[in-house]
């Protein structure tokens, strides 16, 4: 048995654990979605909104991790980022990660602290939560293996997000990284989890992109996808 069909059996298993049947598909018809009245989503910066999935891609080291840190201070804060609102109001962010340890993050806040009021500090401290990488096993966040979801439901229903920021994508990944089937199937693990503690949870990963200079070549145009 493959990886991404333990991750179907376990979610079965997650499923059955809480006494659901098997539903269908959610449908309406053409009548009911035209006239549904909805609240326009909220955008917490440039593209990612509330409720879906959005992702940051790029080479290693290039700086997805400060990005990521800086959106989520100025969304807390009210501050627009790079020239784009961020949503008004601040939102529970739970930046869970495995390569910056808790000397890295230290330095960064204290940095990004600079100029801010302590009340502004403080409503940071309300609202941000980060994994720091202080023990052995906190690096270890694949799917795969079945003690590392338990940890991570504990983790989510501990803090409840608003925005669950996954960094970086590879360590979280079960199977292959140029498999459409398996990104589903991890994406699909990490939006189950992710909705039982918040339903209207955004979720934005940060993934490592092609390298070289042929390959950054295609950020952009026609073979943006590619890349």
């Amino acid at each position: 048995m493959n990886a991404v069909m333990d991750m179907v059996d376990e979610a079965k298993a997650m499923s059955g654990a809480s006494g659901e049947a098997v539903r269908p598909y959610t449908t309406r018809s053409w009548a009911e979605v035209s006239q549904i009245e909805l609240d326009p989503p909220v955008i917490v910066w440039g593209g990612f909104a509330m409720g879906v999935a959005g992702a940051i891609f790029g080479q290693g080291g290039l700086g997805k991790s400060r990005m990521a840190l800086n959106i989520v201070r100025n969304q807390v804060l009210g501050l627009p980022f790079a020239g784009r609102q961020t949503a008004s109001g601040p939102l529970r962010h739970l930046m869970m990660g495995s390569e910056n340890s808790v000397h890295r993050l230290h330095n960064d806040t204290k940095r990004m602290n600079t100029g801010l009021t302590p009340g502004q500090i403080e409503l940071l401290g309300a609202h941000v939560q980060l994994a720091t990488l202080e023990n052995p096993d906190d690096a270890s966040i694949t799917l795969a293996d079945s003690d590392n979801l338990d940890r991570w439901r504990k983790t989510l229903e501990g803090w409840r997000p608003d925005v669950l920021w996954v960094d970086p994508w590879g360590d979280v990944l079960v199977g292959e990284a140029n498999s459409d089937e398996d990104t589903r199937a991890t994406i699909g693990i990490l939006r189950r989890m992710l909705h039982k503690v918040n339903p209207e949870a955004g979720l934005v990963i940060l993934a490592h992109a092609r390298t070289g200079i042929r390959n950054i070549a295609q950020a952009f145009g026609y073979d943006a996808a590619n890349f």
